[in-house]
């Protein structure tokens, strides 16, 4: 359970750290980035809740955040208004739609891990949340094909 949690934590991280990289510089793409962290703060806690009591179970809320993550990233590839401006299109697929799946899963992934391993749930929950920020780093940093000339 708790290698499962990291990567799926680590597969959403690039959606907000590997586009805050793309687009720092970008007044319209920094704001849908703060859409997106809000409606991923404003998605966790909900999802926290209804899975702590049961009334949602932890693969139908995965499922939904892994299908409303995949069309933020969809919309992200697809919207030519990402860079240039704030776009509908953009707004709701990338930022709301995108935001609120990660925060599903972010918020699931906090509460199974936690419930599973209750001798030292900080540490654990530390490593998954962590991940997060792991899924951003550029998997090629390690190879001898990315090494300098």
């Amino acid at each position: 359970m708790f290698r499962l949690a990291l990567a799926s934590m680590a597969v959403i991280s690039p959606l907000q750290y590997g586009y805050a990289a793309l687009h720092t510089g970008q007044a319209g793409g920094l704001t849908l980035l703060a859409v997106w962290i809000a409606c991923q703060a404003a998605g966790a806690l909900p999802a926290l809740h209804l899975v702590r009591r049961r009334r949602l179970g932890v693969r139908t809320c995965l499922a939904a955040g892994a299908a409303l993550t995949g069309l933020g990233l969809a919309t992200a590839g697809l919207t030519s208004g990402l860079t240039s401006g704030l776009s509908p299109a953009a707004l709701a697929g990338y930022a709301v739609l995108g935001g609120l799946g990660a925060g599903l899963v972010y918020g699931v992934c906090g509460e199974v891990v936690s419930s599973w391993y209750p001798e030292r749930p900080a540490a654990r929950v530390g490593l998954i949340t962590g991940a997060f920020g792991y899924g951003a780093v550029p998997p090629c940093c390690c190879g001898p094909a990315c090494s300098p000339p």
